[in-house]
């Protein structure tokens, strides 16, 4: 590897003259030397440690940092670059340990930032403007919310419970705000959203649905970067004609307008021709997190999804509505989702359904209750997320009494 920069000062000189472990990490520019900058990285860890009266919280990932001074990284990751530490830490995230980059972005020292890069922003937006211009409005909001998100990953939160394994955080509140605030700026049209705007005037048919942060508990988790997203739809005349999904951990963006198709960054999206045998296919189970509400029909499909006359595989993930959009994608074998819900206890809201069930139609997927129709976003029930009728028939049929 090559020796340090004439040109830029070492991390070691800058520690030598400055005495200071932020401004060194501020201003250095040069990797030549990783066990210089551990060492800072080690430093600034353990002054923050120390501040909050949290060293021995977080002792166990400190080693872990410092074992990084053995991790093989590629060359060319470890030449010179000009970005602060927290950049610097941000672009060998992928390398390091689960645990410590989370340690490290609650310790302040790291910052989780959007996966989307502004020029793909710039080209994203006007894609949605050219299918409809609500598109551009929706995607500025949910960029704002994302950002939020972004920010707020992997720290701590105040956290309140609605039920079990049903949360919310000030996160979900913060993208709320800031989503409604863009959507009411650009027009009166009302809003129906999960944490400010719950509720909506009688005989209003026109009207924004936020979901403003989706799979709270994977967020607060840390259970996947794939699960958190921004949810935005949009009624007019009573009918869904606009669905935008945000995913701003990985840079994803899904979007529709009736009768307009579907997208994913740009691409048209499309689930593959044909009904696939439910045999030769992937379920996803989304349950409640209160087992005491789980409802009959769900229960008999989870039983019976594991049987020969079930699917390939059937698994059971963090809930998130999200899911509707993996299985319109079809990248993997996930072919169909089905999420409970009850009056009892509404797991799948308005806002859980519209955008990613708009989303999926205009793929050519099916959102159905178990009866074998279009699901009624306003009314608690079972549905079945398929890529094809044919699929979601197959999957209705075992739910029905023998």
């Amino acid at each position: 590897m090559a020796g340090p920069s004439t040109d830029q000062p070492t991390l070691q000189s800058l520690l030598d003259t400055e005495g200071d472990i932020h401004r060194a990490c501020e201003s250095a520019t040069v990797l030549d030397h990783l066990s210089r900058c551990f060492a800072v990285l080690t430093g600034i860890f353990q002054e923050r440690c120390t501040k909050k009266n949290c060293w021995t919280r977080y002792q166990s990932s400190l080693s872990g940092l410092l074992a990084l001074k053995k991790f093989q990284l590629p060359d060319t990751l470890c030449r010179s670059i000009d970005s602060p530490s927290g950049m610097l830490i941000a672009k060998f995230s992928d390398y390091f340990p689960q645990q410590l980059v989370i340690t490290l972005r609650r310790l302040g020292i790291m910052q989780s930032t959007s996966a989307t890069r502004p020029s793909d922003i710039q080209s994203l937006r006007e894609h949605a403007v050219s299918i409809h211009p609500d598109l551009g409005v929706a995607l500025d909001a949910a960029l704002a919310a994302g950002k939020i998100i972004a920010e707020g990953f992997g720290k701590f939160h105040t956290i309140d419970q609605k039920g079990v394994g049903d949360f919310v955080s000030e996160v979900d509140q913060m993208a709320d705000k800031v989503v409604c605030e863009i959507l009411s700026g650009d027009s009166s049209t009302a809003i129906l959203s999960e944490e400010l705007h719950p509720e909506l005037a009688a005989g209003v048919d026109d009207f924004w649905i936020v979901d403003p942060l989706d799979a709270t508990s994977a967020f607060l988790m840390q259970a996947g970067r794939q699960f958190p997203s921004v949810l935005i739809g949009k009624y007019l005349g009573g009918q869904a004609v606009l669905g935008l999904a945000h995913f701003p951990l990985t840079g994803e963006w899904f979007y529709g307008y009736k009768d307009r198709h579907a997208f994913k960054n740009t691409q048209r999206l499309q689930v593959p021709d044909g009904d696939r045998e439910l045999g030769d296919v992937w379920v996803e189970m989304n349950q409640y997190g209160d087992s005491k509400f789980e409802t009959e029909s769900f229960t008999i499909l989870r039983d019976r999804l594991r049987t020969g006359d079930g699917a390939r595989m059937v698994t059971t993930t963090v809930p998130n509505s999200g899911v509707a959009l993996r299985v319109a994608e079809a990248e993997t074998g996930l072919a169909a989702a089905i999420h409970d819900n009850s009056e009892a206890k509404i797991k799948q809201a308005p806002w859980d359904v519209v955008p990613v069930k708009l989303i999926l139609e205009e793929a050519g997927g099916v959102f159905l209750n178990l009866d074998g129709k279009p699901i009624d976003p306003f009314v608690a029930e079972v549905s079945v997320i398929a890529q094809s009728q044919g699929l979601a028939e197959q999957i209705i049929r075992l739910a029905e009494p023998k």
